[in-house]
């Protein structure tokens, strides 16, 4: 891998603290599935910062976990493995990325 295009890629740092929200149907391994997948490529995933979240219907959960994220093509393998997934994850819902600004930008969103 490119050293610099893993440090910039986008106006975006590399390393950095990254919030991954992935929703799928309410089973009783869903948070342990998601949290399998993402420490085979994020061994840093802190089950203590993880948040969760049902729908009104309870039919779905949100998980959102953040993770160190190396680079654009490690954010892209992460969300793969998670499409991938046999366990139903991210079948019927879209798996959002949460807006990440970069350091320069001076928006207030």
């Amino acid at each position: 891998m490119n050293t610099e295009n893993n440090k910039k890629t986008e106006g975006i740092e590399y390393p950095m603290l990254f919030p991954i929200k992935v929703i799928g149907a309410s089973t009783s391994s869903y948070e342990k599935n998601v949290l399998e997948i993402l420490r085979k490529h994020a061994p840093d995933v802190d089950d203590h910062k993880v948040v969760s979240s049902e729908s009104k219907t309870k039919k779905y959960t949100s998980l959102t976990c953040t993770f160190s994220a190396q680079s654009r093509e490690h954010l892209e393998e992460i969300y793969s493995a998670l499409k991938a997934s046999p366990t139903g994850i991210n079948r019927d819902i879209a798996m959002r990325k949460i807006n990440v600004r970069p350091k320069e930008s001076s928006c207030d969103y």
